[in-house]
């Protein structure tokens, strides 16, 4: 079957306010219609939560207050922190050094319910942009094996973007189609966060408003949606847990498809895992619609609309596999990409550990593989391999194989900065804006304090942005911050 174009139909710019008519077919599901109708048109809060692998959620409160920025917390998102809808999100230097993610808090639920542990082997099977990918590794406090597969290649642009900017080193990248993903009974968890019509995303106002999505195509993108779940669960270990998520409204790709996949599969191997969140308002999930009856077990899922808790719409279920399952066409033919091979790190190592003063131990939990006998990139030393299909990325970008000075790469400086003793720069603002924007920049008298001609570690208020290099000659340090970042203007 032919996957449903979905850019084609979900956006119009025209309008200049969201009619609560486009959604007049859910009058009967959704609650407090008249406030439903009000809260739709209010522009949605900002919402970010702190990466627990660089610092802490009171640290970074305690720096984004210092911008004099409205900061609120939620009680059933204990890490979040929320902004006024008009902060500038992604323009802070802490959002630049990869401290905190934005993500919409209701969207946050599918990774909360499906509690990724450090060690574990996870799917996630429609990746980009990447903000549950990063969530999920986060939780896993970067150990283990996880896996970010999205069809569409020029979707991942985002998901490494995030992954570099974060410090992330357990995960590996792929562009298959989701619905021939090969393998079973591999993952211990799987997330599929499905492609639909997108309809709770109303409130975020970006590149116009969403506009009606005809019946028809809707009905065709749960086609699409039914074999990614149907994958999904294939590829999930017995015993192991699947969470099938949308963000939107629409029943025929809610409940419809999770009780498509119970009478597809049998209560020999599917269960539905009963979901709750004390502290949240919601709406059970659908055991009923225009005349259709589905598993009752379904009132066991969740829907959340935006005015129940001041955020978007999703839906949401957790499914426990009971037993294995054998797609017989869809085994795992070719393991591990034969373009990467692994290298003990002697050729770049003892220079880069040297330069900066790296403690000996500090990359022994890691592992380091060469792409193309090109480019190495770093990830954790429990990383299972095996397991992978053809792989775009594996891990953090590290450094490149076979240059005469070994250079550490940008987001390698940031992740392992705080733990040179030498050859670092505390840069002041305008050195700093310089260096962001890829523009050199010269020393001052007081800090050339005899440094050597080479690379330096870029650090502004105590926390390492990147990497450069001091010529000394000139007394000037040449920038090599990422050119995807630089296109930003940021606060400092």
């Amino acid at each position: 079957m032919k996957p449903f174009p979905l850019s084609k139909v979900l956006i119009h710019k025209d309008m200049d306010l969201l009619s609560a008519e486009l959604f007049q077919r859910y009058q009967e599901i959704i609650p407090d219609w008249e406030i439903f109708r009000e809260t739709i048109n209010k522009p949605l809060s900002v919402c970010i939560w702190p990466n627990l692998l660089k610092t802490s959620q009171a640290d970074l409160y305690e720096k984004l207050s210092l911008r004099k920025l409205n900061i609120k917390k939620k009680d059933w998102l204990p890490d979040a922190l929320i902004l006024d809808p008009e902060t500038e999100k992604g323009k802070y230097p802490e959002y630049l050094a990869g401290l905190y993610q934005i993500q919409e808090e209701v969207s946050m639920l599918p990774v909360i319910f499906m509690q990724p542990e450090p060690g574990e082997k996870i799917l996630d099977l429609c990746a980009a942009p990447g903000n549950k990918t990063a969530q999920i590794s986060v939780a896993m406090k970067n150990k283990g094996t996880l896996v970010a597969n999205d069809k569409d290649f020029s979707r991942m642009r985002a998901i490494r973007n995030a992954i570099e900017r974060l410090g992330l080193v357990n995960v590996a990248t792929t562009s298959l189609d989701g619905i021939y993903f090969p393998g079973n009974n591999i993952f211990d968890k799987v997330l599929a966060d499905v492609p639909c019509s997108c309809e709770g995303t109303s409130r975020k106002k970006q590149n116009g408003l969403i506009k009606e999505v005809k019946l028809e195509k809707i009905k065709a993108i749960s086609e699409f949606q039914k074999l990614l779940l149907k994958r999904a669960i294939e590829l999930c270990k017995p015993d192991g847990s699947i969470i099938y998520s949308t963000c939107t409204y629409s029943p025929e790709e809610n409940e419809m498809v999770v009780n498509w996949a119970l009478n597809f599969f049998g209560e020999e191997v599917l269960a539905v895992t009963p979901l709750d969140i004390p502290q949240m308002n919601y709406s059970k999930g659908l055991t009923s619609w225009q005349g259709n009856s589905f598993s009752p077990d379904l009132d066991k899922t969740i829907r959340i609309y935006p005015h129940q808790n001041d955020t978007g719409g999703f839906y949401i279920a957790k499914l426990r596999k009971k037993k294995a399952t054998v797609n017989q066409k869809l085994e795992l033919s070719e393991s591990f990409s034969a373009k990467m091979q692994e290298e003990d790190g002697s050729d770049f190592l003892p220079f880069i550990s040297d330069w900066f003063g790296f403690s000996p131990d500090v990359f022994s939990r890691y592992r380091f593989f060469s792409v193309n006998n090109r480019e190495v990139f770093l990830t954790n030393n429990d990383f299972d391999t095996s397991i992978l299909p053809n792989t775009d990325a594996l891990g953090l970008k590290f450094t490149r194989k076979n240059m005469f000075t070994p250079k550490i790469s940008n987001p390698a400086a940031m992740l392992f900065g705080s733990l040179a003793t030498k050859n670092i720069l505390e840069m002041n603002v305008e050195q700093t804006k310089l260096f962001i924007s890829r523009n050199n920049f010269e020393l001052a008298k007081e800090q050339e304090n005899k440094r050597k001609h080479g690379y330096l570690l870029l650090s502004f208020q105590n926390t390492v942005f990147g990497i450069g290099f001091y010529h000394q000659d000139l007394a000037t340090v040449e920038s090599f911050f990422p050119k995807d970042l630089a296109q930003q203007k940021y606060l400092l």
